[in-house]
Formats: structure tokens, sequence, C-alpha cells
């Protein structure tokens, strides 16, 4: 009996064993979008952000939002290994999740 894919509703066999990920998921998984989807967030098709969307209120995840721009901007250009590109980018991934959320 062959594995099946870890993402949910996903019925294709394994193609990767260390990610249990079929062909399609594994793919999608290597090409890292570290702003938007990154990839140590979202093995097997959960993140936390989802997970607080829909366990926290929305001035729960609203603090959230906010508290994660503050970080964002403050530390732009200034983490190793972070451009302050990077990091400017992230703050306006938080203010967009801010919006959407009032």
């Amino acid at each position: 009996m062959s594995k099946i894919c870890c993402y949910s509703n996903c019925n294709n066999s394994v193609f990767d064993m260390r990610t249990l990920m079929c062909e399609v998921h594994y793919k999608d998984f290597i090409k890292d979008d570290v702003i938007n989807k990154p990839k140590h967030y979202h093995e097997c098709g959960v993140d936390p952000i989802s997970i607080g969307e829909k366990i926290f209120s929305k001035e729960e995840m609203n603090g959230f939002y906010k508290m994660n721009m503050l970080k964002y901007w403050y530390r732009a250009g200034k983490k190793e290994g972070n451009s302050k590109e990077q990091d400017l980018e992230k703050y306006n991934f938080y203010k967009k999740k801010l919006e959407e959320n009032k």
C-alpha cells in the first residue's frame, strides 16, 4: 500500500518520504516564498497564522498583526541575514493582514 500525501484533500502518492508530500506539493514546497508563505511554517499544509485566525478573536489577531508590523519596521535592515527590503515586505504583509481583518 502506497502512502498518501500529507496535504489535506490530496490523494496523490508520496513523492518525497522526508516531507511525506506528493510531487506537486513537494515542488511547490521547495520554491520558498519567504514573505508570504515561508516553507518552515507551511509543511503539511498548516501554518500558525491560519491556526490563530481560527482560535483567536479578531481583536487578538489585530494585536498580533500590529506587533509584527512594529517588529519588522523596527528591525528593518538590522538583523543579520535579512535585508531591509525583506523586513519591510514582511511589515507590508502584516499590514495587509490587518487591513483584511477589519
